[in-house]
Protein backbone atom coordinates (compact mmCIF):
# COMPACT_ATOMS: atom_id res chain seq x y z
CA UNK A 1 0.00 0.00 0.00
CA UNK A 2 1.64 3.13 -0.96
CA UNK A 3 2.50 5.33 1.32
CA UNK A 4 0.50 9.19 1.45
CA UNK A 5 2.80 12.10 0.16
CA UNK A 6 3.95 14.38 3.41
CA UNK A 7 3.05 17.99 3.13
CA UNK A 8 6.02 20.52 3.48
CA UNK A 9 5.50 24.40 3.70
CA UNK A 10 8.66 26.57 3.27
CA UNK A 11 7.46 29.91 4.27
CA UNK A 12 9.89 33.29 3.49
CA UNK A 13 9.35 37.06 3.35
CA UNK A 14 8.43 37.47 -0.64
CA UNK A 15 8.62 34.11 -1.72
CA UNK A 16 10.22 34.85 -4.69
CA UNK A 17 13.97 32.83 -3.93
CA UNK A 18 14.56 29.92 -1.52
CA UNK A 19 11.51 29.23 -1.09
CA UNK A 20 10.68 28.70 -4.68
CA UNK A 21 13.80 26.78 -5.20
CA UNK A 22 12.68 24.55 -1.91
CA UNK A 23 9.23 24.20 -3.42
CA UNK A 24 10.91 23.44 -7.11
CA UNK A 25 13.62 21.03 -6.05
CA UNK A 26 11.67 19.13 -3.55
CA UNK A 27 8.98 18.32 -6.24
CA UNK A 28 11.11 16.41 -8.15
CA UNK A 29 13.75 14.37 -5.96
CA UNK A 30 10.88 13.88 -3.68
CA UNK A 31 9.70 11.77 -6.17
CA UNK A 32 6.18 11.83 -5.38
CA UNK A 33 7.17 10.95 -1.13
CA UNK A 34 6.10 15.15 -0.50
CA UNK A 35 3.77 17.76 -1.07
CA UNK A 36 6.15 20.78 -1.09
CA UNK A 37 4.47 24.16 -1.02
CA UNK A 38 5.97 27.84 -0.69
CA UNK A 39 4.48 30.88 0.30
CA UNK A 40 5.77 34.35 1.42
CA UNK A 41 4.02 36.57 4.66
CA UNK A 42 4.14 39.74 1.66
CA UNK A 43 4.96 38.03 -1.51
CA UNK A 44 6.74 39.90 -4.25
CA UNK A 45 5.37 40.65 -7.50
CA UNK A 46 7.06 37.59 -9.51
CA UNK A 47 9.87 34.61 -8.85
CA UNK A 48 13.35 36.26 -9.39
CA UNK A 49 14.32 35.46 -12.67
CA UNK A 50 17.66 34.21 -11.66
CA UNK A 51 15.85 31.34 -10.46
CA UNK A 52 13.76 30.33 -13.13
CA UNK A 53 17.06 30.61 -15.03
CA UNK A 54 18.69 28.30 -12.30
CA UNK A 55 15.62 25.67 -12.35
CA UNK A 56 15.36 25.56 -15.98
CA UNK A 57 19.63 25.01 -16.51
CA UNK A 58 19.10 22.21 -14.29
CA UNK A 59 15.92 20.94 -16.36
CA UNK A 60 13.52 21.38 -13.38
CA UNK A 61 10.02 22.42 -14.13
CA UNK A 62 9.38 26.07 -13.97
CA UNK A 63 5.86 26.19 -15.18
CA UNK A 64 2.94 27.66 -12.72
CA UNK A 65 5.92 28.88 -10.26
CA UNK A 66 4.71 32.14 -8.52
CA UNK A 67 5.18 33.73 -5.31
CA UNK A 68 2.14 33.17 -3.23
CA UNK A 69 0.65 34.85 0.10
CA UNK A 70 -0.12 32.72 3.04
CA UNK A 71 -3.68 33.49 2.16
CA UNK A 72 -3.79 31.30 -0.56
CA UNK A 73 -3.30 28.46 1.27
CA UNK A 74 -6.75 28.59 3.11
CA UNK A 75 -7.66 25.54 1.40
CA UNK A 76 -5.01 23.24 3.25
CA UNK A 77 -5.65 22.89 6.91
CA UNK A 78 -2.58 23.32 8.60
CA UNK A 79 -2.82 19.90 10.38
CA UNK A 80 -2.11 18.49 7.40
CA UNK A 81 1.70 20.16 7.02
CA UNK A 82 4.07 17.97 8.72
CA UNK A 83 6.85 19.92 8.02
CA UNK A 84 6.39 24.41 8.47
CA UNK A 85 10.19 24.92 6.96
CA UNK A 86 10.86 29.06 7.26
CA UNK A 87 13.70 30.31 5.26
CA UNK A 88 14.00 34.09 6.75
CA UNK A 89 15.09 35.28 9.62
CA UNK A 90 11.52 36.16 10.90
CA UNK A 91 11.90 32.11 11.87
CA UNK A 92 9.12 30.98 13.97
CA UNK A 93 7.40 34.71 14.25
CA UNK A 94 6.87 34.07 10.38
CA UNK A 95 5.27 30.77 11.37
CA UNK A 96 2.94 31.79 13.88
CA UNK A 97 2.09 34.42 11.27
CA UNK A 98 0.95 31.85 9.02
CA UNK A 99 -0.88 30.00 11.54
CA UNK A 100 -2.88 32.95 12.75
CA UNK A 101 -3.63 33.64 8.51
CA UNK A 102 -4.65 29.93 7.79
CA UNK A 103 -7.10 30.72 10.53
CA UNK A 104 -6.26 27.30 12.26
CA UNK A 105 -5.38 29.05 16.06
CA UNK A 106 -5.08 25.95 17.98
CA UNK A 107 -2.50 24.87 15.53
CA UNK A 108 -0.05 27.97 16.84
CA UNK A 109 2.17 25.62 19.04
CA UNK A 110 2.84 23.37 17.04
CA UNK A 111 3.75 25.90 13.95
CA UNK A 112 5.81 27.93 16.15
CA UNK A 113 8.09 24.91 17.66
CA UNK A 114 8.53 24.60 13.76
Amino acid sequence: MPTAAVSVLFLSDRNAVSSILAEAILRVEGNGRFRPYSAGVEPAPSVNAEVIDFLAARHLPVQGLRPKGVGELQAVPTSEFRFVITLSRSGAELAVEVAKQLGDEHDLAGLAAA
